[in-house]
Formats: C-alpha cells, sequence, structure tokens
C-alpha cells in the first residue's frame, strides 16, 4: 500500500506544529490572560499526546485488542476523511 503524505502521516505533521507552538509560548506569554495561557497551552500538549498516541499504529491495534475483542472495528482507512467530498449536507 502507497503511501500519501499528510494523510498516513498527519500526526508527525502535528508534533511539528505541536513543537513550534509550543516554541512560541514565551513570545505570546507577554500578551495573554491567565485562561488565555493555559487554553493555548492545551493545544500544543494535545497535539504531542496525540503523535505518541497513534506513533506506530498503537491507538488502531488498541481498540481492534481491547474494544472489538480482536475483531477489525478499526481499520487503517477508518480515520480518514476527505474535506473535498464533505459538505454541508453530511452533518445533518
Amino acid at each position: 500500500m502507497a503511501k500519501r503524505g499528510v494523510v498516513d502521516n498527519w500526526y508527525y505533521f502535528g508534533l511539528v506544529a505541536g513543537l513550534i507552538s509550543f516554541a512560541l509560548l514565551p513570545i505570546f506569554n507577554r500578551f495573554l490572560s491567565t485562561i488565555e495561557f493555559w487554553t493555548y497551552l492545551g493545544s500544543p500538549v494535545y497535539m504531542m499526546h496525540q503523535f505518541e498516541k497513534h506513533l506506530h499504529d498503537r491507538f488502531r491495534r488498541f481498540e481492534n485488542v481491547k474494544l472489538c475483542k480482536g475483531k477489525p472495528g478499526l481499520t487503517d482507512l477508518s480515520p480518514r476523511v476527505d474535506p473535498l467530498l464533505m459538505s454541508d449536507t453530511n452533518f445533518l
């Protein structure tokens, strides 16, 4: 199966975005209130958590073994959504 760039490796980009956001925190901290600081901090921490969780397909394997009792509940294509095929009517 051929890799599809960003679609298959999204968590690497999330890690980079999280690290950049975290590195910019001291600059933004001067302009943020306390609640805005903690809200901003949550985003890079969550991005880095997603990298850790999805690296080497750990999340899908855990879900299939523990929650689906070994059955393929999640496939390698499950979380993919093509934004070009989505429209407002899909959410109604």
